[in-house]
């Protein structure tokens, strides 16, 4: 079955379960024997796979290294969108508050570009807080300290830019 098949018997399938969710009969009768009344409720329903179309990109995706041309090559074959990509390291960028290191993730870059080159998308995880902005020392995995969010929100900032 090619892609815009699937696609649009998927969309099918979300919008026809919406209708039917919403079509649900309640109740008419209470415990004590009056009608029920129904309340207003206003909501939004919000379903970015059905109601974008990101051609050619599928919902399928994986982590790895993106150093690798086989492996990139054997996700596009696979009809993969998505690379997950656990490796921009705060602690490694910033052991010492405002001085940072870009060289220690330059690979980051290479891979991103491998990853776009084949019309895929990574998706970056920021991770392992420095010493000097942990909330619990020795916790690289743990939150960071209140005091340290304007330099974590700077740091992000810069990652983006």
């Amino acid at each position: 079955m090619k892609y815009k098949s699937v696609h649009g018997l998927l969309t099918i399938i979300a919008v026809a379960g919406l209708i039917l969710v919403s079509q649900v009969p309640v109740s008419t009768a209470s415990a004590v024997g009056g009608p029920l009344q129904a309340p207003t409720i206003t909501h939004s329903v919000y379903v970015p796979i059905v109601a974008n179309v990101y051609p050619p990109q599928t919902i399928f995706g994986a982590e790895m290294s993106a150093t690798s041309a086989g492996g990139l090559t054997k996700m596009t074959q696979a009809g993969t969108s998505w690379v997950r990509r656990n490796g921009l390291l705060w602690s490694s960028v910033e052991p010492t508050q405002g001085t940072r290191n870009w060289s220690a993730v330059s690979y980051l870059e290479t891979e991103m570009s491998n990853i776009n080159s084949r019309g895929m998308k990574m998706i970056l995880i920021v991770r392992s807080t420095p010493t000097w902005a942990q909330k619990y020392s020795g916790s690289f995995c743990g939150p960071v300290a209140q005091a340290s969010f304007q330099a974590f929100g700077q740091f992000m900032y810069d990652v983006v830019k």
